[in-house]
């Protein structure tokens, strides 16, 4: 059994004889090693010197008392951790781990790790536990930050599409939605330029407008149109950071992008479908209620002229009628393209359209790099 050499010392009760090659063994552990007999009720049998650097007590403080006592100075949850530890024990003679809390001699409660095993004589009964204690040391403040950083890069990775430069413009890292999107892998995107992407829509003043601002150390963001490998267009609202050495000095470039194509095919599907009712709307405002106004105008003409003539009248009558109805259905019409124009422009339309390569390159004008 793993811990069966421990019952043998008497590790803080008597001195181990000088030469007992157990003690190079338990100085090989780390911890604090311990043995819990089990006659009938728990109590420490075996308890190393080490405990005091540990929890603060001296080993004649613990040792040979009764195990409940003990745990009710050191553990908060005494009564449930020890019965899980006898469980474990007779469940299964392999090694077991545990991690709670034990309360030092001063008062502050330290995590303890322990590494135990069960016991047994040679019938097969359960007589004691043997293991030790050890701390689980709190990670350094520069551990944590990494595990934090990490936490966030993994996060942004899932939807944002990112990729580091040099001071130079020079790609050194691309993450897996950037190749993904644009279609490159490492070997294609490592070395280059984001000029691998540049889809030649953009005029060259944007980009030396943003050199200019990033090479300054401060952040740059606008809306790109890329192009990816297999010649599909994209765009991405994108944001340029500097990142600095100890001397303030730029090393690298952070950007990060989202992609935008649906939003900005909404965006214009919404603005043409406003053109349209706004053409909609002159012509119902001026098309058509110009005729309507000279049915009116004759009607009136007519009607001053006193005929007497019964047909006359009546076809009379009938047209102003027609008139009438013609100019309250072109106003509730105009009524009606104006209020959905309004609501239009206060929405964004959460719906786009498949649009083809060429027809894209095309609506979006997009110039040969």
């Amino acid at each position: 059994m793993e811990f069966n050499w421990l019952k043998n010392l008497k590790i803080g009760r008597s001195k181990v004889a000088e030469g007992d090659r157990s003690v190079a063994l338990v100085s090989l552990l780390p911890g604090v090693h311990y043995r819990m007999a089990f006659e009938p009720e728990f109590h420490l049998s075996d308890l190393a010197e080490e405990v005091i650097g540990l929890l603060g007590y001296q080993v004649k403080e613990l040792l040979n008392k009764n195990t409940l006592s003990y745990l009710l100075i050191l553990h908060p949850e005494h009564e449930e951790i020890l019965a899980q530890k006898k469980n474990l024990c007779v469940q299964s003679r392999e090694s077991k781990k545990l991690k709670y809390h034990l309360f030092t001699k001063s008062g502050p409660a330290k995590l303890i790790e322990d590494n135990f095993v069960g016991e047994y004589d040679d019938a097969g009964r359960f007589i004691a536990i043997q293991g030790y204690l050890k701390e689980v040391k709190k990670s350094s403040v520069r551990s944590q930050l990494h595990s934090q950083l990490e936490a966030y890069r993994a996060a942004i990775d899932v939807n944002i599409i990112s990729s580091i430069t040099d001071s130079n413009g020079i790609i050194i890292h691309a993450n897996d939605n950037f190749k993904k999107v644009s279609q490159y892998t490492d070997e294609e995107l490592l070395g280059n330029t984001h000029s691998v992407v540049n889809s030649g829509y953009h005029p060259r003043s944007l980009f030396v407008n943003m050199w200019q601002t990033i090479s300054s150390g401060n952040m740059w963001q606008g809306e790109l149109l890329n192009r990816a490998k297999d010649g599909s267009l994209y765009w991405v609202d994108t944001v340029i950071i500097p990142t600095f050495d100890a001397n303030n000095k730029i090393v690298s470039y952070l950007s990060l992008r989202m992609l935008i194509t649906e939003r900005k095919q909404a965006e214009e599907q919404r603005e043409k479908y406003i053109s349209v009712l706004e053409q909609i709307a002159h012509i119902v405002a001026h098309d058509l209620r110009g005729p309507v106004c000279s049915i009116l105008g004759l009607s009136n003409m007519y009607e001053n002229t006193h005929c007497g003539n019964q047909d006359a009248n009546q076809a009379k009558d009938y047209l102003v009628y027609a008139a009438n109805k013609l100019d309250a259905i072109t106003r509730d019409l105009s009524a009606r393209i104006y209020a959905a124009d309004l609501e239009m422009k206060l929405e964004v339309s959460k719906h786009s359209s498949d649009v083809g390569i060429d027809e894209q390159a095309n609506k979006w004008k997009i110039r040969e790099a």
